[in-house]
């Protein structure tokens, strides 16, 4: 992700808006860890796409965990780089059961 500003140029890595990404979601309540293949963000022309794969506590309705999870995600690349095309993906791939 590139931006100018008159003679100010900056970059920021896919690295870096992963990680963004990874914080967001593993800080979200509900989330055991990062599952399957992971937490990913990919950055081409002007639109961030956020891959998340995750593992979940059973004691919240997956839905509600997932949107939640989304909207974090979301939330912190906006806030973080400003853009405006964003897709978040929320994958989870394991249920941790912790009353059976």
């Amino acid at each position: 992700m590139k931006e100018h500003e008159d003679t100010f140029t900056y970059a920021v890595s896919e690295g870096a808006l992963t990680e963004i990404a990874a914080m967001a979601a593993l800080h979200t309540a509900g989330v055991v860890r990062k599952q399957g293949r992971g937490i990913h963000v990919r950055y081409d022309q002007d639109r961030i796409q956020a891959d998340i794969h995750i593992q979940v506590h059973d004691d919240i309705p997956l839905r509600l965990l997932a949107l939640q999870v989304q909207q974090n995600v979301a939330d912190a690349l906006r806030q973080m780089t400003g853009a405006e095309q964003l897709t978040v993906h929320v994958t989870i791939e394991d249920i941790l059961f912790t009353h059976r």
